[in-house]
């Protein structure tokens, strides 16, 4: 398997970073019954202050359903919380 690995990972690597730049400027229709923002993802998360969010990049994801995700992960894979002092 590690030799697959080896042999294959810049294809792979090539065909992720391919993807993440397709995704990173797909363009979010807006939607009326939505709170959540429009635009390219990236400028988005760069220039905040351009779209509906604001500099603080609030979230359209209840903090409710944040916690039913976070808790459905193993607890290694939980890294921080939102609004909160996690150590």
């Amino acid at each position: 398997m590690s030799l697959v690995r080896y042999c294959f990972l810049g294809v792979l690597q090539k065909e992720l970073d391919e993807y993440k730049q397709l995704w990173n400027t797909h363009t979010i229709r807006p939607v009326r019954q939505s709170k959540c923002p429009s635009g390219k993802p990236e400028a988005m998360y760069h220039l905040p202050h351009s779209t509906s969010l604001g500099p603080l990049k609030k979230s359209c994801i209840t903090r409710a359903a944040e916690s039913k995700c976070e808790d459905s992960l193993p607890r290694s894979l939980v890294l921080c919380k939102l609004g909160s002092n996690a150590g």
